[in-house]
C-alpha cells in the first residue's frame, strides 16, 4: 500500500480521536473526572458496554464481552495497518466502551503491548544485520525522562485539562507526521 495513503488514513483516525475527545472533554467535563487515579470508577455513563456492579466488581456480561472483542479487532486491525495501539488505540477504547478508570486502562495496554513490543524487538536484533545500540539509549532514557515528567505534571493536568491536552497533542503530532511525509513525497 502506498506510504502516503497509509499516513492519510492515519490522520483521518488520529483526528477522529483528538476531536472525540476534546468534545467529550468539553460538553461533559464530569465524564472524563475519572481521568487521574484517585477518582471512583463508579461513576458510568449508561451507554458504557462494561460497568461495575453495585459490590465494585467489574461485570464481564455477554454485550461487554462482545464489545471488548469487537473492539480488540479494531485495534488489531488498525494497529497492523498503521502500527500504532497501546495508549492511542487501547486506552481510548477501553475508556469509551467500559468504566475502567485510568491507571487500569493503561495497566492494561502495557499488558497487551509489552509481549507484543518484546517479541518484535527480539525479531529485530535476530533478523537485523546492524543494530544501533545507541538509538536503543536514547529512545530509552527518552521514555524515562518522559515518565518522570509526566508523572509531575500529572498532579497539576487533571480531567478536562488533560483530556484536552491530549486532543491537541494528537493534532500536533498527526499534522507533523503528514506534512513531512508530503515534504518526502516530493
Amino acid at each position: 500500500m502506498d506510504s502516503l495513503v497509509i499516513v492519510l488514513g492515519f490522520a483521518v483516525l488520529a483526528m477522529f480521536i483528538a476531536i472525540k475527545m476534546w468534545r467529550q472533554a468539553s460538553l461533559s467535563p464530569i465524564d472524563v473526572s475519572f481521568v487521574r487515579a484517585a477518582a471512583s470508577p463508579q461513576v458510568a455513563a449508561p451507554e458504557m458496554l462494561c460497568r461495575y456492579s453495585s459490590t465494585g466488581k467489574f461485570e464481564l456480561k455477554p454485550a461487554c464481552i462482545f464489545g471488548l472483542m469487537s473492539g480488540g479487532v479494531v485495534v488489531g486491525l488498525l494497529s497492523g495497518i498503521f502500527g500504532v495501539g497501546g495508549g492511542f488505540l487501547i486506552v481510548p477504547s477501553l475508556l469509551w466502551l467500559s468504566q475502567l478508570p485510568m491507571p487500569i486502562a493503561v495497566g492494561t495496554s502495557l499488558l497487551i503491548i509489552a509481549p507484543v513490543s518484546f517479541s518484535g524487538f527480539i525479531s529485530y536484533v535476530f533478523i537485523s544485520p546492524t543494530f544501533d545500540t545507541m538509538l536503543l539509549v536514547k529512545i530509552t532514557l527518552g521514555g524515562i525522562i518522559g515518565m518522570i515528567l509526566g508523572t509531575f505534571l500529572s498532579r497539576y493536568i487533571a480531567g478536562q485539562r488533560l483530556q484536552q491536552f491530549f486532543a491537541v497533542s494528537i493534532v500536533a503530532i498527526t499534522s507533523v507526521v503528514v506534512i513531512k511525509q508530503v515534504l518526502i513525497m516530493n
